[in-house]
């Protein structure tokens, strides 16, 4: 009994004393921070997370005031490196449900219980990373918020951005306020659009430690990582492309915000002779409500259509599913080739809480007479997964149908086609969308609208000659894999943290039976 006692005794002693560096660094950070609490803690969360969430806000539609997203987070982290942890989990919260109110205001005209619902599960995510992220500073000193905020802020983002399957959501992605500084945005191209929401907020943090520290040698990191920034945005400009000839595919999107199936047949006929050499045709999504088979007479007056002006169709309608689902139908672009045949493919990945079809089982491209051309749905283009899938079986250009009902706001709109900017970047593929209500564009492999068409501009087209194109960006090869890594990595830290607050209860009730034993 003795020898099991002085066991005990020795392994607690070895666990308090591992954490003496840990205890001490803590109490050095309280000496020179002084950790906040109580009112003024509270009072100071109330007043510097609606700040950086409003500055933020300013960033996107319809200001586009970018160069805030490198500052707007500083007072943030400064304020977060003199929080403790249990105080820094209810500051995440704070941050990110104003982040959303301010970024996302618009999504409760569309859905208001179930946008609290979600922004509230977000921003739980967000107080969790915090936690995490506040205790592993206090063992490893605050310079390691470098790497420990940048990986709780974005991988977060991750999280509601591409992570659940059915219910993710990707508007107002922090990297996407650079969509009116095409020059930064090109770096896309590289690491994709949350590796810019990495390198923004790796800004602000080191921004926030030269002002916490103020030493010459985090002034210097901060300059050099802006430096690496700028080198990095010059090294993923786009280079020279070979100019259009007269070989290359002229598209029409068409944007139309009707079913009647006699009036779309009639403007497409009167696209055809408007622009005769138009060589593919794109058409919204649920063109056509009702489910919609090939042996209809109104896909055989569209057949008819596009062999007589040798012209390719894609639009969208409803199919019978071709699997069980939720949902007793498929929301599905279909492209009518020039020679009369018939390819399909369905929606990705539906909206979530709404109808909106079965999610596809697979993906592919399909030959067209000018390369390989990718089909997706909408909502498919919010995330990086499915166009990316495309131009990895080979498209050489994308056809985008899309449907924005009239009762949606218009922010709404602006940030689609935000994202569809950088979806371009990233890919560097020709994207050509039509809407039902705007904006329809064709969309330049550097992320610049040729032609756009605002909500006022119905029945009208958005014409351009593109090039299609085959080189494959970093991020189609390798920079994909930065958003896996990072949900490894902010998992990895949960878990520490984790096991990290479990050990330490676990060796303070073994040193209590010893005590109590003795």
């Amino acid at each position: 009994m003795i020898v099991f006692l002085n066991r005990n005794s020795w392994y607690c002693s070895m666990r308090e004393n591992s954490n003496i560096l840990p205890l001490h660094r803590e109490n050095q950070l309280e000496q020179e921070n002084q950790y906040l609490s109580g009112m003024f803690a509270f009072v100071a969360m109330l007043i510097v997370a609606p700040l950086t969430g409003y500055l933020m806000s300013l960033c996107f539609f319809p200001h586009y005031m970018h160069f805030l997203a490198w500052m707007a987070f500083v007072p943030s982290v400064v304020l977060f490196s003199r929080l403790k942890p249990d105080t820094a989990a209810i500051f995440g919260i704070f941050l990110a449900v104003s982040y959303y109110c301010f970024c996302l205001a618009w999504l409760f005209e569309i859905t208001f219980v179930i946008s609290i619902l979600m922004m509230f599960l977000w921003s739980l995510c967000l107080g969790v990373a915090f936690y995490s992220a506040r205790m592993l500073m206090v063992k490893y000193g605050v310079r390691s918020m470098a790497v420990l905020v940048p990986l709780a802020i974005v991988g977060q983002e991750l999280l509601r951005s591409e992570t659940l399957p059915r219910i993710r959501f990707a508007y107002s992605a922090i990297g996407y306020s650079q969509v009116a500084n095409l020059w930064l945005a090109q770096i896309a191209s590289i690491g994709g659009v949350y590796f810019i929401s990495f390198l923004i907020v790796l800004v602000n943090v080191m921004i926030a430690l030269a002002i916490i520290k103020r030493k010459p040698r985090d002034f210097i990191a901060a300059a050099a990582t802006m430096i690496i920034i700028a080198l990095l945005g010059i090294i993923s400009q786009p280079k020279a492309e070979l100019p259009v000839t007269d070989d290359d595919p002229v598209i029409a999107a068409i944007q139309i915000n009707t079913d009647s199936r006699d009036r779309i047949t009639s403007i497409i006929e009167r696209t055809c002779k408007e622009y005769p050499e138009a060589d593919f045709l794109v058409l919204p999504e649920y063109c056509i409500a009702d489910k919609t088979e090939p042996n209809e007479p109104f896909v055989e007056n569209l057949i008819k259509c596009a062999v007589e002006n040798n012209i390719s169709i894609c639009l969208g309608i409803r199919t019978e599913p071709t699997c069980p689902g939720a949902c007793d139908f498929d929301n599905v672009a279909m492209l009518i080739h020039s020679d009369g045949t018939l390819d399909y493919q369905v929606k990705v990945v539906p909206i979530p809480f709404f109808s909106d079809g079965n999610p596809a089982t697979t993906q592919q491209v399909f030959k067209t007479p000018y390369g390989l051309a990718g089909l997706f749905i909408c909502y498919d283009g919010s995330f990086t997964d499915a166009p990316r899938r495309l131009v990895d079986k080979g498209a050489q250009f994308i056809l985008a149908p899309i449907m924005h009902p009239n009762f949606w706001p218009d922010s709404q709109r602006d940030h689609q086609i935000d994202i569809a900017r950088f979806r371009s970047i990233e890919l560097r593929r020709y994207i050509a969308r039509s809407c039902s209500t705007g904006i329809s564009a064709i969309v330049a492999p550097d992320g610049r609208l040729i032609n756009p068409l605002d909500s006022e501009q119905a029945n009208k087209a958005s014409v351009a000659q593109i090039k299609p194109l085959s080189h494959r960006t970093f991020f189609v090869n390798y920079g994909h894999y930065f958003t896996p890594i990072l949900k490894i990595a902010l998992a990895l830290m949960v878990l520490l943290t984790l096991c990290g607050d479990v050990c330490s209860k676990f060796c303070k009730c073994k040193q209590v039976d010893v005590e109590e034993g003795c």
